[in-house]
């Protein structure tokens, strides 16, 4: 009496192992006018197919008989954003205590804060959440999706990076700052090397027990040993070449952000780039991309336009926002803002997609529409660099995340929409 029993459960497993495959074998298409790859020319009249939240192919391919589809009809299809330097979502950008390697991002991010629902509006889809840069070690930042309920639904990688600057803190110089940081560096090495050194008297005596690790060390140790890289914030030219000498004299891996005075520190910023790889991206800029010059012998002044400068010296480079309500919020704005200052359209959008996702350290990831890369796509009604574009859609990992004829709150904006009753007041900039 029992074998017709297992041999329905076998068979009902079997059909219930079929269904789950075929559901995480769900192809969806995604047709549009013209695909910007980044890696590649544009494409008109293609297909992004999408796989298990993988991108499949790009181009024009033949959209499978059972495959989803999402048709954008004249609109435009790129991949999301990336924030490759960004305190949104963080109660406070910078910690009191100057040196704090063991803080992390993640304690201080709020998944409700309204600039996180702002920035998946515009269209990002990928952001390096770091501590600000009035400090010193500023501690670890976190590299995260802007969607979630919880912290652990948007991360996607802890110890992205940590943060260190070269922003002399108040009651401090330029030296003074370089030499806390090493004093800190130093610190942190003699400690493990005494700690090795008790590890080793431990293992020779019988019940001997070994000393645990200090987390509040850990996370300079960390960078030193390669696990981790550093982002260090240069604000002025003169603050490059030291934030170069440090990276090579504690042998750390680093990538910088860099203020507006950069332009005068090009020549260097070149060299330092050639020296790491064709395909490095050491440099991300920060929100403000002109700098005033004035000349006192003449006095004069005069509008330095860093992106430009920047482009026509050779350097590569990643565009920051800004966390305020103005336009330098927008990631299509600061790419807007390098082309009007001459740098070509395709490296501005390559500045906040796949150059943006080297520097955050996720370009195996993000940044491109390329086989095996994360479906995270934009929908658009045009251009993305155009002030007259919105975003239709936003899919991360082959799933729509945001959808503008459901944007409630960007309805009230435009047309006056009441709030639903009873539904409370939202936040926002």
């Amino acid at each position: 009496m029992r074998t017709p029993t297992i041999a329905a459960a076998a068979l009902a497993g079997l059909v219930l192992g079929a269904g789950a495959a075929t559901a995480e074998e769900e192809v969806l298409a995604i047709r549009a006018r013209r695909i910007l790859p980044v890696s590649g020319p544009p494409v008109e009249d293609g297909v992004v197919l999408v796989r298990g939240g993988k991108i499949e192919a790009v181009g024009k391919v033949a959209v499978p008989p059972l495959a989803r589809v999402i048709d954008a009809g004249d609109g435009w299809v790129c991949p999301g954003f990336v924030e490759a330097h960004a305190q949104t979502g963080l109660d406070r950008g910078n910690e009191q205590v100057p040196v704090v390697p063991f803080v992390s991002a993640l304690d201080a991010l709020d998944p409700s804060h309204p600039g996180i629902e702002d920035a998946l509006r515009d269209g990002v889809t990928t952001m390096l959440v770091i501590p600000g840069n009035a400090t010193q070690v500023g501690g670890q930042g976190v590299l995260v999706r802007p969607r979630g309920r919880t912290v652990e639904e948007m991360l996607l990688r802890r110890g992205a990076a940590l943060k260190l600057s070269l922003d002399p803190v108040r009651g401090t110089t330029r030296a003074g700052q370089v030499a806390t940081l090493r004093k800190a560096f130093r610190e942190a090495v003699e400690w493990r090397d005494q700690r090795e050194r008790k590890r080793a008297e431990a293992a020779a005596t019988p019940g001997g027990a070994p000393p645990g690790d200090d987390p509040k060390r850990q996370g300079l140790l960390d960078l030193l040993e390669g696990r981790i890289p550093a982002i260090v914030y240069a604000p002025l030219a003169l603050d490059c070449r030291n934030a170069f000498s440090l990276a090579d004299d504690l042998s750390f891996r680093a990538r910088f952000v860099l203020g507006d005075d950069c332009w005068r520190a090009a020549d260097l910023l070149r060299a330092r780039q050639d020296a790491a790889g064709k395909d490095e991206v050491l440099f991300a800029l920060d929100p403000s991309l002109e700098a005033l010059d004035r000349d006192e012998d003449r006095d004069e002044e005069r509008v330095r336009e860093v992106a430009g400068i920047l482009h026509r010296a050779g350097v590569r480079f990643a565009l920051t926002t800004d966390d305020g309500s103005g336009p330098s919020r927008h990631p299509w704005y600061q790419a807007a803002v390098a082309v009007r200052q001459g740098v070509p359209r395709d490296e501005a959008l390559r500045a906040i997609t796949i150059h943006a996702a080297r520097f955050a350290g996720c370009a195996d990831r993000v940044g491109t529409l390329e086989p095996g890369k994360d479906a995270n796509l934009l929908l658009l009604t045009g251009d993305p660099l155009s002030a007259g574009t919105w975003v239709e859609r936003v899919l991360l990992e082959g799933e729509v995340a945001y959808d503008r004829k459901e944007d409630r709150k960007l309805r009230r904006l435009l047309e006056g929409e009441p709030p639903a009753p009873g539904a409370p007041a939202e936040g926002g900039r």
